[in-house]
């Protein structure tokens, strides 16, 4: 099992505030992956500037968990998230894809794809979690992964 998972920050963060607004005054600004190895939970995210992943504890201790969604996949499905999180930590995250999520939406335009070189923590969960959107996978934002899971009057 996997969980996706929405979250903010405790502390005030600007750019968390400013995606929070962009979204239309959510109450998350982040989505993550969380999972088991053994007995520890962790989390799988693009944030700090990487690919990275961190105990759930220590995640708990800086962020505001608002909803996560678990699941279910078999061992073959798992294994293929695994090895995805795996060959994909350290990568960067992705201004560029910032800039291309806005200048999408504001003028229809599709610049910055840069296909999975660096990350913003909704493209990371979508290519993860093999989500299909009827846009660029790049410009995926939090409230696309929200809508998939809960819909959008949720």
């Amino acid at each position: 099992m996997i969980g996706i998972g929405f979250s903010r920050p405790k502390k005030f963060k600007l750019f968390s505030f400013l995606t929070r607004l962009w979204q239309g005054w959510t109450p998350y600004s982040h989505t993550y992956i969380r999972f088991y190895m053994k007995d520890i939970s962790l989390v799988f995210e693009a944030s700090y500037g990487e690919v990275h992943l961190i105990t759930h504890q220590n995640f708990k201790d800086q962020n505001v968990i608002i909803r996560e969604q678990w699941i279910e996949c078999d061992d073959r499905e798992f294994d293929s998230f695994i090895s995805y999180a795996l060959s994909n930590l350290q990568k960067p995250y992705s201004i560029r894809n910032i800039l291309g999520i806005v200048m999408h939406r504001l003028f229809g335009v599709e610049w910055f794809i840069d296909k999975g070189k660096a990350f913003i923590c909704s493209e990371l969960i979508a290519r993860a979690a093999n989500m299909q959107f009827n846009k660029p996978i790049d410009f995926v934002e939090p409230t696309d992964i929200w809508e998939k899971l809960y819909g959008k009057d949720a």
